[in-house]
């Protein structure tokens, strides 16, 4: 009898944490156009730029369309979306399209250059100033990304794993490459 009840304990335990994946896992672009819709990127707030260690707002990177990632190696959902960055990057680069990848490690020092050379990343890497970024954008689970057009207005946002490089999410970012 114990054991049937430690089983069924166990089962609703694994079917409440599933639906409370489904439900928190996925903020998809129609879910929270409302929520994100033409709010501007924070153009203020500092992060650390890795290969130089110097800090940058995404004002520097005004007039180009930005994919802003939030990572971190231990992610096993954010190393599998990596490859298919890294795709959009080289595809969409020549346009004016930009990846602000920001690491949230806690000492990316240690990981950031293995994950870079195991992958061949080439888009920039970026780490936070105290969280700063995060905040702004109410990170609670990563990845967690943002999409923003030239003007850097928020087109959508994505919470969890997508593939980056499939026709769709290449179409959707072109039309934001399209000349104002």
């Amino acid at each position: 009898m114990r054991k049937v009840i430690i089983a069924t304990v166990a089962i609703v335990m694994l079917l409440g944490g599933i639906v409370i994946a489904y439900r928190f896992d996925r903020i998809k672009k129609g879910d929270n156009a409302a929520a994100v819709a033409q709010k501007d990127l924070p153009g203020e707030v500092q992060f650390t730029d890795f290969a130089s260690k110097q800090p940058i707002t995404l004002k520097k990177f005004a007039g180009k369309v930005v994919l802003v990632n939030f990572w971190a190696s231990w992610c096993e959902a954010c190393m599998a979306e990596m490859p298919s960055i890294q795709k959009l990057y080289e595809q969409l680069k020549s346009e004016g399209f930009l990846v602000v990848a920001i690491n949230v490690d806690e000492h990316p020092e240690k990981v950031v250059p293995r994950v870079v050379s195991e992958l061949h990343l080439t888009f920039p890497i970026f780490t936070e100033i105290d969280g700063g970024m995060s905040k702004v954008f109410d990170v609670v689970a990563i990845p967690f990304s943002v999409v923003a057009d030239r003007n850097h207005k928020i087109s959508w946002s994505e919470s969890g794993e997508r593939d980056w490089a499939s026709a769709e999410t290449i179409g959707e970012i072109r039309k934001l490459l399209k000349p104002i």
